[in-house]
């Protein structure tokens, strides 16, 4: 069954980021530890982005991130998404149609910016952990030096790149310490932000 997707696609901008909320809201209170994790960290990532006071767009690329093929298919135990799972399962269909091809974008090429980064910025590789190691390699590896240049004049390379360094810096940070109503009290800032995204589409 699907979530949010149960409505077509001209939902209301309302209804959408109400059904978003209360999804939110049960993945951070859900008792699979490893899906309260996702939820948090994506907050936690949106609130960089807000922070740095990027565009609604960008806001809301940071808080579906982690969590948007659960959000799409209700099923808060899924695997992370890849690639493939994000386009098989019309997860990105979801994410361009519903709020906007730059969310969509930002989060599709996100394998392929953490394997830039990896290739580019040595400091970047050295502070990963074996599991983002091993998922960088699942993806393709470092990237080869044409490959690494194709990838930096693709139309949404910056976009991308920002929401990888959001990522980065929540990755280093000790989440999990914190208090699940300071993540409560994140989603309601910044959900206007999201309503704002989807209006623009």
């Amino acid at each position: 069954m699907y979530a949010i997707f149960d409505a077509p696609y001209d939902v209301t901008t309302t209804a959408l980021v109400e059904e978003l909320q209360q999804m939110y809201l049960q993945g951070l209170h859900h008792p699979l530890h490893s899906a309260q994790k996702n939820f948090r960290n994506s907050l936690a990532i949106a609130q960089r982005a807000k922070a740095e006071q990027a565009e609604d767009t960008m806001i809301t690329a940071a808080l579906l991130y982690r969590p948007c093929h659960m959000l799409f298919t209700g099923e808060y135990d899924a695997e992370p998404w890849t690639i493939d799972s994000l386009l098989e399962s019309g997860t990105y269909d979801w994410l361009s149609e519903s709020f906007d091809i730059v969310v969509a974008e930002s989060i599709r090429l996100q394998p392929h910016a953490r394997r830039y980064l990896a290739s580019v910025v040595g400091e970047y590789y050295s502070q990963l952990d074996e599991e983002e190691r091993s998922e960088i390699s699942q993806h393709g590896g470092i990237m080869s030096f044409d490959t690494s240049v194709a990838f930096a004049r693709g139309k949404y390379f910056t976009q991308s790149l920002r929401l990888a360094r959001w990522v980065n810096q929540v990755n280093q940070a000790q989440l999990d310490c914190m208090d699940l109503r300071h993540f409560e009290q994140m989603l309601t800032a910044i959900l206007p932000s999201v309503s704002r995204a989807t209006r623009l589409n």
